[in-house]
């Protein structure tokens, strides 16, 4: 304090200094011999000048204190201060001149003139006050329009707000803090934000808040580690705090928006256990299927075996009829493995997957080697009409993928026409989606989805081989990867299965 004492005299004693300059320069100026003279040794008007810049210099030191910091703070007092003294200044410089001037001239007598500058000055006084008032009003209108519209969000907000000062204490609080911890409003107001959490957190509440106001960024707290509030009753209960900086021209302020959490923590206990459950499920089906399907092939072996015993040792015994009945009995056996292997291979589909960097058009070019002798053999054109792209993705899974669809483009076609397949991508949003169009028999709109389905055939075996298993597997894969596969009917002729892959760039 008496530092500060001591200050503002001094700055007292500059501001004289500067007004006894700006006297002796305007005497020097309006060729006012008194202004310069003073009764004393004459001031020069560098002199003059001199006193004016060295003491407003050092009155700009210490200029949060005294008349300084009236003309150079950042609030709307100061602004208008600095706007009205000017304009006064100048007004009151102008209307001296004048007065000057009639005194020499004698334009009209001193009283009058007297009475002239005073009603002058007066009326400028009037329309500067005025002015000034004006736009305090209207800034005032806008701070009342401003702090109406933060109340009103504040009030209506569906969560709990707080704001609260520097030292942690309550300024106000909205409708949802009230129901959410059970006090009345002038219960929490001017008391401690601690006085909402459990003494355990109130360390870490410190430390928050000094970090809170020293970067007066916006902070989440809870949506890693769970943090707990405590109510009127000392119950706890989880809650989410986002901390935001509230700053105003003279303090800065912290919002803390509090969401209660509880219902959400109980549904996400109840969805882990359904999904620990859902994993065990899905953990007893595949033993179940791997046991199964590895049982059902060995009494399929042991029938294959005992037809090509009694085949080898008494075929001279059997006629042409038993011979077509083991035929028939062998053929089905084998479809039979077929089946069981085939199920074995969509249980297993998945299970050593392995996300790695993939190009789609490297795997389409090793699909089309690998199905070298089916394209030569139903002379089969395959294009792939764009730039396939590369992402991360499960390789092997999508690979197959292509493999069936191609496959099954080629093989299902109508008389000897000539099989085309046509692949194209398309990015769409955070998916790629491909496309495998046929010129084949096409499919009825009414099957587009029981293709999909396990062991699903729609025409029989005679016509068309296979097991009705790779459209499933082509399911799962697509849905392994975010995804899902559909069938389109193509325009010109023949069939396009659509399938979607999550968009994971490739770097």
């Amino acid at each position: 304090t008496g530092k500060l004492v001591y200050v503002r005299i001094i700055q007292l004693l500059l501001h004289m200094v500067t007004l006894v300059g700006c006297i002796a320069t305007l005497g020097h100026f309006l060729n006012i011999p008194e202004f310069y003279e003073m009764s004393f040794i004459p001031m020069a008007v560098y002199t003059a000048i001199s006193f004016i810049l060295l003491s407003a210099a050092a009155s700009l030191v210490n200029c949060n204190t005294g008349i300084t910091a009236l003309f150079t703070g950042k609030m709307i007092g100061n602004i208008m201060a600095r706007r009205l003294f000017l304009r006064l200044l100048l007004a009151t410089l102008a209307i001296g001149y004048i007065r000057i001037l009639s005194h020499r001239n004698d334009w009209i007598s001193p009283e009058l003139s007297i009475a002239f500058a005073t009603s002058v000055y007066i009326i400028i006084s009037l329309f500067l006050i005025r002015s000034t008032s004006s736009k305090l009003n209207a800034i005032h209108r806008k701070r009342l329009i401003a702090e109406e519209n933060f109340r009103i969000a504040v009030y209506a907000a569906p969560y709990a707000l707080i704001i609260s000062d520097r030292g942690g204490n309550i300024i106000t609080v909205n409708e949802c803090t009230k129901l959410l911890y059970g006090y009345r409003k002038r219960e929490l107001i001017g008391r401690n934000v601690k006085t909402l959490l459990p003494p355990m957190l109130h360390e870490d509440y410190d430390a928050k808040k000094r970090e809170f106001y020293d970067t007066l960024r916006v902070m989440k707290l809870g949506f890693e580690k769970q943090i707990l509030a405590r109510k009127k009753d000392g119950t706890e209960f989880p809650v989410e705090i986002i901390l935001t900086p509230v700053r105003s021209s003279y303090e800065n302020f912290m919002l803390a928006t509090v969401i209660d959490i509880t219902e959400r923590k109980k549904q996400e206990e109840i969805i882990r256990d359904q999904l620990i459950e859902l994993q065990l499920k899905n953990e007893e089906m595949e033993q179940f299927n791997y046991i199964s399907s590895h049982d059902l092939q060995e009494p399929l072996r042991t029938m294959s075996n005992y037809i090509a015993m009694v085949e080898e040792d008494y075929s001279e015994k059997l006629d042409d009829e038993v011979k077509a009945h083991l035929g028939a009995m062998n053929n089905a056996v084998e479809r039979m493995t077929h089946v069981v292997r085939s199920l074995l291979n969509f249980g297993k589909l998945g299970r050593k997957r392995k996300l790695s960097a993939t190009n789609c058009n490297e795997i389409v070019q090793e699909v089309i080697a690998d199905l070298y002798d089916l394209i030569q053999k139903s002379e089969a054109e395959v294009k792939i009409t764009c730039r396939l792209p590369e992402f991360y993705a499960f390789k092997t899974e999508l690979r197959q993928v292509f493999q069936n669809l191609i496959s099954n483009a080629i093989k299902f076609q109508a008389g000897d026409e000539r099989p085309i397949v046509k692949i194209s991508s398309e990015k769409k949003g955070n998916f790629y989606e491909f496309s495998v169009a046929d010129n084949g028999i096409g499919i009825d709109p009414k099957h587009h989805e029981a293709v999909f389905r396990i062991f699903e055939r729609l025409n029989s075996e005679e016509q068309y081989q296979g097991h009705g298993i790779g459209l499933a597997n082509c399911k799962k894969i697509t849905e392994m990867h975010g995804g899902k596969i559909w069938v389109e009917k193509n325009a010109d002729k023949g069939t396009i299965f659509k399938f979607t892959i999550l968009n994971l760039e490739h770097e």
